[in-house]
């Protein structure tokens, strides 16, 4: 009964306290199955406001902004810091509709897939701390892959990096099994809003086979693909129409082919095809 009643403290004064938040992820991922040893790190941003939330790529919000204050201002020179072209995605998600929402642009038309059917998790009774949080381990197979999810009561929000979600706590850390793709929480701050903007209207609604689809096809299309060019003294960038920006260093030969194989997909994506 005592612990019970602890519990239901830190959930309230969580609640008292929330406001909104931002749960920052590192995200380890190794980018092509045939080079283990070569592992990516980028930052993702989980922004939650304990009703909606909104994951990207730390990196990307950065890029857009630039970009904007660049069209608005043609004196601004600066390099527009790279972001993977794999984290071009946005994720929303309702928690009164238990819905997950998977958003992304390319060549100017916006695409949405929502899924709405729980994770499947099976909790155990196993414990560590991770970063000074006290943490339960959960399992699930999902996308191809089997997980293991590290998640804190301590932190009464059923959400975490990606689309995972449904535990009873913020998921600190998670990755699959063969350490392909790795999660883990690192810093929490305060922020003011949520980015639910008008960039998630008037969306095409598609399903996972045409998201696909459209991924295979990205690099066969380069030229349609390009939205600007930007020139720098030392540096050529290209901004996509998916809002994707890439750049080279002006001596960079085979410009063209080096930029196909900048927006080929990993092999390795998050999600397997099944």
């Amino acid at each position: 009964m005592k612990n019970k009643i602890i519990v239901l403290l830190v959930f309230l004064v969580f609640i008292k306290n929330f406001s909104q938040k931002r749960f920052v992820y590192e995200y380890k991922f190794v980018p092509d199955v045939s080079k283990k040893d070569s592992v990516l790190t980028d930052y993702m941003n989980l922004d939650s406001d304990m009703k909606n939330s909104v994951f990207y790529s730390s990196f990307k919000s950065v890029s857009d902004s630039l970009r904007q204050e660049m069209a608005s201002n043609k004196s601004i020179k600066t390099n527009l810091p790279y972001y993977n072209p794999n984290l071009i995605y946005t994720i929303t998600k309702n928690y009164s509709k238990n819905s997950v929402a998977y958003h992304i642009k390319d060549n100017g038309v916006k695409f949405k897939l929502t899924e709405t059917k729980p994770i499947n998790w099976k909790i155990s009774k196993e414990t560590k701390i991770i970063n000074n949080l006290k943490c339960q381990k959960a399992t699930t197979n999902l996308y191809g892959r089997k997980w293991i999810a590290w998640f804190s009561p301590e932190i009464a929000i059923q959400d975490g990096p990606y689309k995972f979600n449904n535990l009873p706590g913020l998921i600190v850390k998670i990755e699959d099994t063969e350490k392909n793709h790795s999660f883990e929480l690192t810093e929490i701050k305060n922020i003011k809003s949520l980015k639910l903007s008008n960039d998630y209207k008037n969306e095409k609604e598609i399903t996972q086979k045409q998201l696909n689809q459209l991924f295979d096809d990205r690099a066969k299309n380069i030229n349609s693909n390009i939205g600007e060019m930007l020139v720098h003294p030392n540096s050529i960038g290209f901004v996509m129409k998916d809002g994707n920006v890439i750049q080279f260093n002006s001596n960079t030969k085979n410009i063209e082919k080096e930029l196909e194989n900048a927006v080929k997909r990993t092999n390795n994506p998050i999600e397997l095809k099944l």
